[in-house]
């Protein structure tokens, strides 16, 4: 379910307010209303992360906070410990140089006159606003369902198309207060969604012919509007009329993104009560959606960019481990047959070692894109599977099994998952026996993101020019485990690439949250479901 949205409105005159808070109340929208300082603190406070866009009033007559103004309390909050900021919007009756300077400081998405602002358009301010905080990639959860969008899609088109439905069309169906449509044409066909759905089949040829109307006359300066004219011209004889019925008066903002890539938010007529008018909602939508949605499906494009080179750097990784082991067997067997090695020498055995560390590791990699079944595996408890993994190292200072607390359930297939737990075991297990004193420990829990695995140690910590190499992927190998065909070789790498690439989960080093930047904390989120 998702968080509540509050409106906080810091307005001393009571009237005002008040008329303020029943408008916004009829439409659905959750707000509260504060007079003073004192109070705004309090309900800052209190909301937290629930508050979502503050209106505030410039000049506040409270004689035991002079001076203080609504931007002032802005920048309190922008300056506290709030991990999700909210949208700033000004609504004042002054005009002076100084608040104006305020407001700058505090970058505040308007600076409205009580004057020329209805309660209508205060409302259509403050619903943009809502849209663009939650298309923010500064939202985590936001940036997370785009990195995992882009992750499972196998083209740009595939990923804006899951962008719309996944992200954008249950954002508008939530704060838009009127009907809407979203069309998206990648220059081979449109998909459109209708009210968070996707649009009926018998509507297609509509809009299909509206989508070609919209780039066909674009302005960029102005929404564009379904007049009778232009809906007599893209319907023609070929239509039958009742799929244009509902159309005639729709606004379309065009959000073109890159060469082929082209994006159209539509706000539908509605006869319901209090829904917002479209070409009014539309021009100020235009004002603050263009670039945030914009900025949002750039950030969307790289994270893709970003998954598809990694997974091609691991397909290179694989492809040369195989290779070189296969060159390495040959050698061997060559140098056997040519008696310049002996089968029971010290020299032979780590050199098959290693051979069948790389050729294990090739194997594992190219499995990443391999075919995935389409049945959800069975839950499995990562706890016992951390015990397995502690017990199959036989590494005399992890036999503690108290260092292992909690727990949590993830379907990650449990050979992928032991590969990743025993190499970042392994890693940590190479510091104790650097530094015997040191304390370590592992923390599985359930949290919002999906389980968690958290490995945390008290040993000197390394260097950040270090830690930024620890999951690349010609990082210090690990011992061998005792385990068979576990990946031997890139170690860290490999955990993560499995982790992160072929599953979809986390794993990076937190260390720098730990007090006194002493010792080295890496985070495992894993999946929950498929």
């Amino acid at each position: 379910m998702a968080a509540e949205e509050i409106i906080l409105i810091i307005e001393d005159e009571d009237p005002q307010r008040i008329g303020i808070q029943i408008d916004f109340e009829d439409r659905g929208l959750s707000v509260r209303g504060v007079k003073n300082v004192q109070d705004a603190r309090e309900a800052i406070k209190e909301l937290g992360e629930e508050l979502a866009v503050m209106v505030l009033d410039m000049r506040l007559d409270d004689p035991r906070a002079p001076g203080v103004t609504g931007a002032d309390l802005g920048l309190e909050v922008r300056a506290g410990k709030l991990r999700r900021l909210p949208e700033f919007l000004i609504l004042s009756g002054h005009s002076q140089l100084e608040y104006y300077q305020r407001a700058i400081r505090l970058s505040v998405a308007a600076y409205l006159s009580k004057e020329d602002t209805s309660s209508d358009q205060l409302i259509r301010h403050v619903r943009a606003l809502l849209i663009r905080r939650n298309l923010s990639v500064d939202d985590h959860d936001v940036s997370r369902r785009i990195a995992q969008i882009a992750e499972k899609s196998q083209s740009v088109s595939e990923a804006t198309a899951g962008f719309c439905s996944e992200i954008l069309a249950p954002v508008l169906s939530r704060f838009l207060g009127a009907p809407h449509i979203i069309l998206l044409g990648d220059g081979h066909s449109i998909l459109a969604f209708q009210n968070g759905a996707k649009a009926p089949q018998e509507l297609q040829p509509i809009y299909e012919k509206v989508e070609m109307a919209i780039y066909a006359k674009m302005n960029a300066s102005e929404p564009f509007v379904i007049d009778s004219n232009i809906l007599l011209e893209i319907a023609g004889d070929d239509i039958d009329a009742a799929s244009t019925e509902g159309i005639l008066g729709a606004v379309f903002l065009p959000l073109p993104f890159g060469h082929e890539i082209r994006l159209s938010i539509g706000i539908l007529p509605s006869d319901q009560p209090l829904a917002e008018a479209p070409k009014e909602l539309a021009l100020i939508l235009s004002h603050y959606l263009h670039r945030s949605v914009l900025e949002t499906l750039f950030y969307m494009l790289e994270q893709h960019l970003n998954f598809r080179a990694r997974l091609d750097a691991a397909q290179s990784l694989a492809y040369a481990s195989s290779c070189i082991a296969d060159e390495q067997l040959a050698i061997l067997s060559d140098a056997v047959g040519d008696e310049e090695i002996r089968t029971d020498s010290e020299s032979f055995r780590r050199l098959m070692s290693l051979t069948e560390g790389l050729r294990d590791t090739g194997q594992t990699l190219m499995m990443l894109e391999g075919e995935r079944s389409e049945v959800e595996p069975e839950p499995i408890e990562v706890c016992s599977l951390v015990l397995d993994v502690l017990e199959d190292l036989d590494v005399p200072l992890l036999r503690d099994r108290d260092i292992v607390r909690g727990d949590c359930l993830s379907i990650m297939p449990r050979d992928d998952l032991f590969i990743a737990l025993s190499r970042v075991i392994q890693w940590f297990a190479q510091r104790l026996e650097a530094h015997p004193s040191s304390k370590f420990h592992i923390i599985c829990k359930e949290t919002p993101e999906g389980a968690s695995v958290t490995f945390e140690d008290s040993s000197p910590q390394l260097p950040l020019r270090l830690r930024r190499r620890l999951f690349s992927p010609f990082a210090q190998p690990t011992p061998v485990a005792k385990r068979e065909g576990a990946g031997r070789y890139f170690p860290l790498y490999l955990a993560k690439v499995l982790v992160e690439l072929k599953h979809g989960g986390k794993l990076e080093d937190r260390s720098d949250e730990l007090p006194e930047k002493r010792g080295h904390k890496f985070v495992m989120r894993l999946p929950t479901s498929f």
